[in-house]
């Protein structure tokens, strides 16, 4: 039988460290998109702000996860 605790500890573990990526990626795009300028910096923006979204999902599904 598989181990209910196990898998959703590997399921946060599996969350949190998107999170930080895509977290660490905001940065980034930002650092870019004030270097940017025209469509270059919107691009930059729009990549910072789907992130924001994706961070924001993998938090509400992380929550999700039974302790």
């Amino acid at each position: 039988m598989p181990d209910k605790n196990l898998i959703n500890e590997w399921l946060r573990q599996l969350y949190q460290d998107a999170i930080d990526e895509a977290t660490s990626s905001i940065a980034n795009e930002r650092l870019w998109a004030n270097g940017s300028d025209g469509d270059a910096r919107e691009a930059h923006l729009a990549n910072a702000e789907n992130l924001e979204e994706y961070v924001r999902v993998l938090g509400t599904k992380l929550e999700e996860i039974p302790a």
